[in-house]
């Protein structure tokens, strides 16, 4: 178990570690902690998926926008409205579908299900779901607005999203005071990261040469940085004693976690390690931020590629702009998922009437001697 501890916080440690201390990791990272200071604006972000027919049934064109304003000043009061538009092949959401945040829990739109039931009508060319969604919408969604679909309760006891957001950067300049990922450049507008099949290697070897080096002071404020994250959240079912042994268990694996890092320093330089990045060759992330005007911009590219075939991509786009968001309260009338359900089966017996059940069986099987002896 502790081995299983001191590699859960090495994974976090290389999440947080993408972008480290040096010169232009710290740019980088002072223009992250400006775009996650941001607590109300608009955002806007476009998606494009591929994925090959190498692991699907044939290529997969996905787009995807996602456009709206979001709240989150107050962790536990969060608001944000936006709206999805969505293609799946040339086949997509005609109108957006507006989903929200509000009095902690997840809502959409009631258009939501004829979407959905125009494209699967589309891709499976079957109506059978669109005419039971229409039946519910003309007769007992009429007069509904939205669709809860999740409680969402209360996590952070007390804590700002700038508190932790700041906790989070303050982690991040201690315990890897020194270290340079080599990942960030400077660009004409801001700083992009670069993370290559060819450079995983040579950045994992610097990261782990880094953690050898500095062991105790990673380990020491990791666990500071954990313990001090569950201190401001409140988790049903979970107690204060709980807790407080999780946190002593992560304590107790230091010895575990100088070990592993250790090992894995010594396990990639290995020939094995070696011929598993040689089956991602050709494969990429790329990330560039930076600030234009007041809005400020990421754009993401990803591709994968194994064994020398595409896999598939993802190139987005997001903008973030500074705004006044006035946090609002759910406004319509709203049903629970788990009552649309209930509805949705009763319009199906009615539209979808079953006429015939046929039933088979084995004479060999033990259901049809059980049938038999009875």
């Amino acid at each position: 178990m502790k081995k299983l501890v001191s590699i859960l916080l090495v994974c976090l440690m290389s999440i947080t570690m993408l972008t480290g201390c040096g010169v232009n990791d710290l740019a980088y990272l002072n223009l992250s902690k400006e775009i996650a200071d941001i607590s109300e604006f608009k955002f806007d972000n476009q998606t494009q998926i591929k994925v090959s027919k190498e692991i699907a049934e044939k290529n997969y064109n996905i787009d995807l926008n996602l456009k709206g304003e979001a709240n989150v000043k107050d962790l536990n009061k969060m608001y944000a409205s936006f709206d999805l538009q969505l293609k799946f092949n040339g086949i997509g959401i005609e109108n957006p579908v507006n989903f929200k945040i509000a009095d902690n829990n997840l809502y959409v739109s009631k258009s939501a299900l004829l979407e959905i039931a125009e494209i699967q009508k589309e891709i499976e060319g079957n109506s059978s779901y669109k005419k039971v969604m229409d039946e519910l919408h003309k007769n007992e969604l009429k007069n509904v607005d939205y669709i809860l679909l999740a409680d969402l309760g209360t996590t952070y006891e007390n804590t700002s999203y700038k508190e932790m957001s700041d906790k989070a950067f303050d982690y991040i300049k201690t315990a890897f005071k020194g270290f340079d990922s080599k990942l960030v450049t400077k660009t004409a507008k801001g700083y992009s990261m670069e993370l290559t099949s060819e450079g995983v290697l040579a950045f994992a070897e610097n990261l782990f040469k880094y953690l050898s080096e500095n062991k105790e002071l990673v380990f020491d404020e990791t666990i500071k940085y954990i313990a001090d994250i569950y201190s401001t959240m409140e988790m049903e079912d979970v107690t204060e004693e709980e807790i407080q042994e999780v946190i002593q268990e992560m304590k107790d694996s230091r010895q575990e976690f100088y070990d592993f890092v250790d090992e894995a320093a010594v396990m990639l330089k290995s020939d094995e390690v070696k011929t598993y990045l040689n089956m991602i060759k050709g494969s990429k992330f790329e990330e560039e931020l930076y600030k234009e005007g007041q809005s400020y911009k990421q754009k993401i590219e990803t591709e994968l590629v194994y064994e020398g075939k595409d896999m598939g991509s993802i190139v987005s786009t997001t903008s973030i702009t500074p705004a006044k968001v006035q946090s609002e309260s759910i406004k319509g009338e709203v049903i629970k998922a788990e009552e649309l359900e209930d509805l949705y089966n009763n319009t199906e017996n009615k539209v979808n009437p079953v006429k015939k059940m046929e039933l088979e069986w084995y004479a060999d099987s033990l259901d049809a001697q059980e049938i038999g002896r009875a």
